[in-house]
């Protein structure tokens, strides 16, 4: 099962400036609920003996790019960048809490400092890596699971 969802980019009404609709960031769910659901998650499939891991989600680097993206962050509803990844670095920590908590493999994705936009991020965006990115989250989960749960027989 899949979900899917898709936000459209924002259209400002007439009356409404950047600056007021900024004011109130879109959050698709609480924090408190984010750490249920995802606590939930991991107790169903240890539950059905199904080991799990889970990854960060790294923000690039701030770049002056990114600064000039204010549509990226007008879509955010964030008044400022610092805001967004503020709110960005609470999941994060979340996601490594419930980690520690349940017993999950964590996997951090995140290149080595001084390194993120050497094939990892765009200058453009702050979370959606490059394909060199993901080529490099592919081969350390790869690696992760092939360490934590061992090869895979071959029959």
């Amino acid at each position: 099962l899949g979900v899917l969802l898709y936000r459209g980019i924002p259209t400002p009404r007439e009356g409404y400036t950047l600056e007021r609709l900024s004011s109130r960031p879109t959050t698709w769910v609480e924090p408190e609920d984010y750490a249920f659901h995802l606590s939930r998650m991991i107790e169903l499939a240890h539950d059905r003996r199904v080991r799990t891991i889970l990854l960060d989600a790294p923000a690039a680097p701030f770049t002056p790019e990114i600064a000039e993206r204010q549509l990226l962050l007008f879509e955010t509803g964030y008044a400022s960048f610092e805001r967004l990844l503020d709110a960005h670095r609470l999941y994060q920590e979340i996601t490594v809490r419930v980690a520690r908590e349940h017993g999950a493999a964590w996997l951090r994705t995140a290149p080595p400092p001084g390194r993120e936009t050497e094939a990892y991020f765009s200058r453009f965006d702050l979370v959606h890596p490059e394909v060199g990115g993901h080529a490099r989250i592919a081969g350390d989960l790869h690696e992760a699971i092939l360490t934590a749960f061992g090869s895979p027989r071959r029959e």
